[in-house]
């Protein structure tokens, strides 16, 4: 099991799941949602500048929503969900940016949710990056041929025939799994759980996260 700098990422997986718990569930902003950060940022200094610009890039559509709630005057619900949306988004990327879909699969099934959970994690995420390398050769495909993007009714057909296309694609990935499956007769899963080895430093994370669920120290709205 690889360590995201020394956190293991099974535990980083429950202590993200704490730390949204903590913060989604509750009334407010408080300033003991940093100690995670702040201690998940220690294992994350090589990588906080390629956190930092995705953490930009994923604030457009943060400011989106906060702008549909600022349309209606409320200003204390805009910061609230601009501060919660960003201490979930930052600590997300702090545990795993840089984790391959490889290293993911092995981190849930130590999760041991089951073997019928971890075969159909592994099917979403290699379904999703299927789909994901399809987009990416078509939009190359149109680029090829001096399509550029532009508002326009033919600019929509494009993407019209470019999502159909898509669709198209995912049923006959779909159609080509369930036949690769039956002739290697399937048993109902494809990952065997992994061993969890815990260290002191997730313990710690784990707890520290799990005292946001507890304790709200230092309200900040």
């Amino acid at each position: 099991m690889r360590y995201f700098g020394s956190l293991n990422y099974s535990a980083s997986l429950i202590a993200l799941m704490l730390y949204s718990l903590g913060v989604a569930l509750s009334n407010g902003v408080f300033i003991s949602y940093f100690a995670p950060l702040i201690f998940a940022l220690i294992f994350s200094k090589d990588k906080l500048t390629r956190v930092l610009k995705r953490l930009f890039i994923l604030n457009i559509f943060v400011l989106l929503s906060v702008a549909s709630v600022l349309l209606s005057q409320n200003y204390n619900l805009a910061w609230l969900i601009f501060l919660r949306s960003n201490l979930l988004i930052f600590f997300s990327l702090l545990l795993f940016s840089g984790i391959n879909e490889s290293e993911f699969l092995r981190a849930f099934s130590a999760l041991k949710l089951g073997k019928k959970i971890n075969s159909l994690m592994y099917f979403s995420l290699s379904f999703i990056s299927s789909l994901n390398k399809d987009l990416i050769k078509l939009q190359n495909t149109l680029k090829a041929r001096g399509f550029r993007p532009k508002t326009s009714i033919f600019g929509y057909k494009i993407y019209a025939n470019l999502l159909a296309l898509l669709l198209i694609l995912a049923i006959q990935k779909l159609q080509s799994t369930q036949k690769t499956l039956k002739a290697r007769n399937y048993k109902g899963y494809i990952l065997n759980p992994q061993k969890l080895n815990l260290h002191r430093q997730d313990y710690a994370l784990l707890a520290l996260c799990a005292l946001c669920l507890v304790f709200k120290m230092g309200a900040i709205i």
